[in-house]
């Protein structure tokens, strides 16, 4: 039974019924007849039914309705409760003694009839249990048959009407589709379930129409993913764009959502209904990691691939236990003194299959973060890396940081921070040994969780490094609220940056901005030696790449470890003499990356208050020099405070006042604040943004105008 008939009003528990007649002795007979049984309500016309089950909602099980009555009759009584949808489920007999009357009725969606003069009590017993079992297994039935919210099957339902179709239409061409919504997380994390609810209803309803007019059918299988099949598409972008101007048509005030379809075309009967879908998935799976492809099908490459890659998950465990896993390790070179010195390495997994040979990570590291087999393996290499680092302290009497590749679903396991504190103890090493790197991604899509773990971790003297950055995923401006300590540049930005005539500018300014932020650059995939003159010459501080090394195993980088022992005595340091290379950094280019569309940009020195003020010339990337003064805090508010209202201005009083407990907190997160200024006679919004540089000693500030946004929120005081 659905929740709407599981609700009985009654203390006792009973059914409830509604009788509706304006005959005080009918009222009386039914009540005497049915009481026993029942939660009798009355009504004695239609106008005081419909309050009657507006008072009650929808609990009542039926509605006895007489046809004739004063004041609203029963005929209209009907037709307003079968066009309700919460109330069309209520089965109504009608009591009539006007036969004629049978067929108007059935046709408003009367369920049955008791003819007047009453037949025998039993008889009226016997037609109001029955019609109330009837309606309550239906609604049960429906409650198990629909997805409550698109009102499409569901799964088994699916299933089952998919294979009823094929025993009627076995030679019919058929093709299963997997149709997906892209990182459908994030609607509901920025606009929350009600508006992620909006997002599976509109496709839902646009695949319903679509499968009406394909002699198809669908169902939503779980949360963002729904499940179609019908007779063979010849055309799928066809499809794909009608399935995209279908929510477009009624999309009201939503954005249509980005939407990925796996198809398996010509289907093989011979397979179960849930293997065709299987296949529709992985192909549908394959574009999860390529934002610019949407349909995806299953042909013989892609099946190979999927046996490939259900073999690698069946012998995931099994090549654990067998060690069939080996760390190799990619040595990670300073390059801020006239001669590179060795200064760390990242552990690099690599699986060796007795059979299948060298097994490349680009294969099983996706499959296992997909997966959730990913955390077994980063447990696996975190020990055998602090199990290295052991032995070549106590071989040698010399090791470097070795980093170690950290997946997002890691941040979510509670015990992550106390397993890599007991790897640390059982090795007998220090969190220095042990450098831990998250990509940029990660960062990107769960910002809050894993901010807490990062923390979490550094404050246990974890050293943090973000891999990857230059992905795509987030901006510049990211940067000055992270807890890192070092920041990786991709691989292929870094080569894309040489392949390119050497149009190093982006990597100039991502290694500008960490610079004034007190970050340390690590540059991936350097290949030559111009590289290497390129990226210390732009303010690199350390890179890794083929030009010095490929990653190898443990024995072949202990001849690094030996080199460095020899070269320094035992020692990390370095002369005196060696020169660290010098770099001036462009405050001008740090200021237009972090603040774009701003009017004007303030480089703060905070220990002299000295500052520099830019506007944006033609674009964020030129700026123009404007202003310089010696005292920030007191020359720029002297030149505002004149333009405020009065309220914002002792805001800024207050933060002036504050200053350095604001400054503080800015070591947190950047500082922001709104006030208007009264601009000729005209309350104008502004919004003020400040980032602190790592080391504490300036900073940058950006004057946004967002009058626009803030238009009609109230006149100046």
């Amino acid at each position: 039974m659905s929740k709407n008939y599981a609700k009985f009003y009654a203390s006792n528990g009973k059914r409830q019924i509604l009788i509706v007649d304006d005959e005080e002795k009918n009222l009386l007979f039914l009540y005497n007849v049915l009481r026993n049984e029942y939660d009798i309500v009355s009504a004695n016309n239609g106008e005081d039914a419909l309050k009657k089950i507006k008072q009650y909602e929808i609990s009542f099980s039926l509605i006895l309705l007489d046809l004739n009555m004063p004041k609203m009759g029963g005929l209209e009584v009907l037709d307003r409760i079968k066009n309700s949808p919460e109330l069309k489920r209520i089965p109504v007999i009608m009591m009539t003694s006007d036969q004629s009357a049978e067929e108007e009725c059935l046709r408003l969606g009367a369920n049955d009839f008791i003819p007047k003069p009453y037949p025998y009590s039993g008889v009226i017993c016997a037609r109001v249990q029955r019609l109330i079992e009837m309606y309550e297994t239906q609604d049960l039935i429906s409650s198990t048959e629909r997805d409550s919210l698109t009102g499409l099957y569901t799964r088994d339902y699916f299933i089952h009407f998919a294979e009823q179709f094929d025993i009627h239409h076995k030679t019919l061409p058929m093709d299963a589709l997997v149709i997906n919504i892209n990182r459908f997380h994030i609607y509901n994390e920025r606009f929350g379930f009600a508006y992620g609810d909006k997002i599976i209803k509109l496709l839902g309803d646009a695949l319903h129409i679509l499968s009406i007019e394909l002699n198809g059918i669908v169902c939503r299988r779980i949360v963002d993913i729904f499940l179609f099949y019908c007779p063979h598409i010849e055309d799928t972008q066809a499809f794909y764009d009608d399935i995209v101007t279908k929510m477009k048509n009624d999309s009201n005030d939503i954005d249509p959502p980005q939407i990925r379809i796996g198809i398996y075309p010509n289907v093989n009967k011979k397979l179960s209904m849930i293997e065709r879908f299987s296949r529709a998935k992985t192909a549908c799976d394959v574009i999860k990691r390529n934002p610019q492809k949407y349909i995806e099908v299953y042909d013989d490459d892609l099946y190979n691939k999927h046996q490939y890659n259900e073999r690698l998950l069946a012998e995931f465990q099994a090549a654990l236990r067998e060690k069939q896993f080996v760390v190799y390790f990619q040595p990670k070179y300073d390059i801020r003194y006239d001669k590179p010195i060795l200064s760390g390495a990242e552990a690099l997994v690599r699986w060796i299959h007795p059979a299948l040979g060298f097994i490349s990570p680009a294969d099983f590291i996706p499959l296992l973060e997909d997966n959730g087999l990913i955390l077994s393996l980063d447990r696996y290499v975190w020990d055998a890396a602090a199990k290295q680092i052991r032995i070549w302290k106590d071989e040698l009497g010399v090791s470097v940081p070795i980093s170690v590749n950290m997946s997002r679903i890691d941040m979510y396991d509670p015990n992550v921070v106390n397993f890599l504190l007991e790897i640390i103890k059982n090795y007998n090493l220090s969190t220095d040994d042990l450098v831990i790197e998250i990509t940029e991604s990660a960062y990107a899509q769960d910002y809050e969780q894993i901010f807490e773990t990062v923390k979490t971790l550094r404050l246990h003297g974890f050293k943090m490094e973000m891999d990857d950055f230059g992905t795509g995923y987030s901006s510049l401006n990211m940067l000055s609220s992270l807890p890192i300590d070092a920041l990786k540049l991709d691989m292929q930005l870094v080569q894309n940056a040489f392949a390119t005539h050497t149009d190093t500018r982006i990597l100039e300014t991502i290694i500008d901005i960490a610079a004034y932020l007190s970050i340390p650059v690590i540059s991936e995939g350097v290949e030559t030696s111009d590289q290497l003159s390129i990226l210390r010459a732009l303010g690199c501080d350390y890179v890794q790449g083929y030009f010095f090394s490929k990653p190898v195993p443990a024995d072949d980088f202990k001849r690094f470890l030996v080199e460095l022992s020899e070269e320094n005595d035992l020692s990390l340091s370095v002369s005196k003499s060696q020169k660290i290379s010098q770099r001036k950094i462009s405050f001008a280019k740090v200021a237009g990356a972090l603040f774009s569309d701003c009017e004007s940009i303030f480089c703060v020195d905070l220990l002299t208050g000295h500052y520099v003020e830019y506007h944006q010339a033609h674009s964020r990337h030129q700026l123009r020099h404007k202003q310089a003064g010696d005292s920030f805090f007191d020359e720029v508010f002297e030149m505002t405070k004149a333009f405020m209202s009065p309220d914002d201005r002792k805001r800024f009083e207050e933060v002036l006042a504050n200053r350095n407990e604001v400054i503080e907190k800015m070591k947190e997160k950047p500082f922001s604040m709104i006030y208007r200024l009264a601009l000729n006679g005209v309350p104008t919004w502004y919004n003020l943004k400040a980032v602190l540089s790592k080391d504490g000693n300036s900073m940058v500030v950006g004057i946004f105008s967002i009058d626009e946004a803030f238009q009609g929120i109230g006149a100046l005081k």
